[in-house]
């Protein structure tokens, strides 16, 4: 039954409200953001591992930095679960870059970005891959790129505060300002080649890295906003400590990263509908 209040402004807002709703049910928005947000779950650890043992290799002096770096960077309420899962990881990410436990680890973090594959795949009607070995290796080097974007951020964190403390405290804020402009155009290039690689059409149908670049600025600002908006919802309102007890802080960064996956999708969800939008107005 449809709910209609007879004034137009409230009724647009139902409207749209329920077009929005049976949207995300025919691309199954929130099935997939599920799936993607628990393989990334299972495979934040294996990443984990592997990028500090890269972190250690480029950085080996700074290790300390860059973990309380991460941990300054997350809400209060994620600082203790922050701080035992990086001292837990930190003490398996002595492994050789090269050698075998190294692959098997990248490979089980790669489940992450092929499970936000098959979300993005579906929003765009694409075709599954055919060949398993391709699929796996894509996986593989899509979870390289997010860990080099991962990687850069943590330079930033840990390199931030000394070019900081150099600079006026009148010029601190715009190079926050800078440093968050620049992590969002990165994070929409990085969210644009994933829709490329993982739409599963061919190329030359409207899904190249440029077509995709509407879809992903949405995905990387919602992200960002999104994630700030949380942030101060977790510290000044929510305790959800009376609710979940120790789990707290774990089932906290799971609902978040549930939101963020369907966030990413309803991206890919703006490049489908715009390049229906322009198949429509052509002639």
């Amino acid at each position: 039954m449809r709910i209609r209040t007879k004034i137009p402004v409230i009724d647009a807002v139902i409207v749209l409200t329920e077009k929005i709703g049976s949207w995300l049910e025919r691309y199954r928005i929130r099935v997939y953001a599920a799936q993607a947000s628990f393989f990334m779950t299972i495979s934040a650890f294996p990443f984990l591992i592997v990028l500090l043992a890269v972190v250690g290799r480029i950085l080996p002096a700074n290790g300390g930095a860059i973990k309380d770096g991460i941990i300054s960077a997350v809400p209060e309420s994620f600082a203790p679960l922050a701080g035992t899962v990086l001292d837990e990881v930190s003490e398996k990410s002595n492994i050789r870059l090269l050698s075998v436990s190294a692959v098997t680890l990248l490979w089980s973090a790669s489940r992450g970005i092929r499970g936000i594959g098959a979300g993005i795949r579906n929003v765009y009607g694409g075709k599954p891959e055919a060949d398993p070995i391709k699929y796996v290796l894509r996986g593989l080097a899509y979870t390289l790129l997010w860990m080099l974007t991962v990687l850069m951020t943590l330079l930033v964190w840990v390199f931030g505060d000394t070019v900081t403390a150099h600079i006026r405290d009148g010029f601190s804020g715009v190079l926050r300002i800078f440093s968050s402009g620049a992590f969002l155009v990165v994070l929409t290039a990085v969210f644009a080649l994933t829709f490329r690689g993982y739409s599963g059409v061919r190329t030359g149908a409207g899904t190249g890295f440029f077509s995709g670049l509407r879809g992903a600025a949405f995905a990387a600002v919602g992200w960002f906003v999104y994630s700030r908006f949380f942030e101060f919802y977790i510290e000044h309102f929510a305790d959800y400590s009376y609710i979940y007890g120790s789990l707290a802080s774990v089932i906290i960064v799971m609902l978040w990263l549930y939101s963020c996956m369907e966030i990413l999708l309803i991206g890919a969800g703006v490049n489908t509908i715009s390049k229906n939008w322009r198949k429509t107005a052509s002639p």
